[in-house]
């Protein structure tokens, strides 16, 4: 098997590029809804104290989710440009944690009966990322790519949102 063969899984049409893109796009339309819906309003509004502990009185909010889909679409442009043998890993990272976003939207909704922003994209990051993990070679579950992603995906979320805090204050 050749390189490009190993960057280019089986029933991935039109090999991953397309599938970066789609998966930053439908980021970007759930970002947006986070942002048009006020979500640190809604969480300041609706959200148990435990949520609204990360989500209410944030500065900058709109900065900051439009930050991190510049930072995934910078990924995504690097993964379909150079074509790099970790590119099918770190995007069903990426599924994986979108699709735990994704849920959580939907059960945060359920627990405080109301419609947390966010909720309305998360059935189709649903789909999207399920279809990713499921076409995609499987990631080795192993403690350090479990912890890496996590920590990716923690620190670039509050790194954002402290940045764009500072950025408008």
């Amino acid at each position: 098997m050749d390189a490009e063969q190993h960057r280019i899984p089986p029933g991935m049409p039109g090999g991953l590029a397309p599938w970066w893109y789609l998966t930053v796009a439908v980021f970007a339309v759930h970002n947006a809804e986070e942002y048009l819906r006020d979500l640190p309003g809604w969480a300041a509004e609706h959200a148990p104290p435990w949520i609204a502990a990360v989500h209410s009185g944030q500065p900058g909010f709109g900065l900051a989710v439009g930050l991190l889909t510049l930072a995934a679409l910078l990924v995504a442009v690097l993964a379909s440009t150079l074509r790099p043998t970790w590119s099918a890993e770190v995007l069903v990272c990426f599924a994986v944690v979108l699709l735990i976003n994704a849920a959580s939207h939907l059960a945060v909704s359920a627990l405080t009966f109301s419609a947390m922003p966010g909720v309305f994209t998360s059935p189709l990051i649903l789909v999207l990322g399920t279809f990713l993990v499921t076409r995609l070679p499987r990631v080795r579950a192993t403690w350090s790519t479990v912890l890496a992603t996590a920590l990716v995906a923690v620190f670039a979320t509050v790194g954002t949102l402290l940045l764009a805090g500072w950025l408008v204050s």
